[in-house]
């Protein structure tokens, strides 16, 4: 059995392992059009001295062959809320506009952006590192257990990785 289960982890194994999970929310908004790059900026003056932008980044990153692109974002360390947070929306907007990120998107009503929706996720962070190993040295219940969660913010980019490590456990 393999368990790939992110945050829900916490409800298959004990006390102390389901401690060490914890969330990283993110908040993305999905436009009309594939920008003609990707563009990254996590180092920006913040838009007001009034709001804590600290865990805001601004990224607009093309989905190609879908004719969308997504903007975002942030990396919020514990927070579970899965709504969306109008405001921040209002701010990474704000962002891209302001740098002209993606001017070629400029297409709605107004010379505006066309919002296709907006979505919140969470991250399945861990503490220390993911955890892609067995369960212990025996079988539960006459099963072998190998777990692989906890990947955070890195688990497009460490999939083949880990899933390479999990079927060598597995074989």
């Amino acid at each position: 059995l393999v368990n790939c289960t992110g945050l829900g982890a916490r409800h298959f194994v004990g006390d102390e392992e389901a401690a060490k999970l914890f969330p990283i929310r993110g908040q993305t908004i999905t436009v009309k059009g594939e920008a003609t790059m990707d563009r990254t900026y996590n180092d920006f003056p913040p838009i007001s001295p009034s709001i804590d932008d600290e865990n805001e980044l601004t990224y607009a990153i093309p989905r190609p062959g879908s004719g969308t692109t997504i903007f975002g974002g942030c990396k919020q360390v514990g927070n579970w809320d899965p709504k969306v947070d109008e405001e921040l929306n209002r701010r990474t907007m704000e962002r891209i506009k302001r740098w002209r990120l993606a001017e070629e998107l400029r297409t709605g009503k107004g010379g505006d952006f066309e919002v296709v929706s907006s979505q919140v996720g969470l991250r399945p962070g861990r503490k220390w590192a993911p955890r892609v190993e067995t369960e212990g040295k025996e079988r539960v219940d006459g099963v072998w257990v190998v777990h692989s969660y906890g990947h955070a913010g890195a688990g497009y980019q460490s999939s083949v990785g880990c899933s390479e490590k999990v079927a060598k456990i597995v074989n």
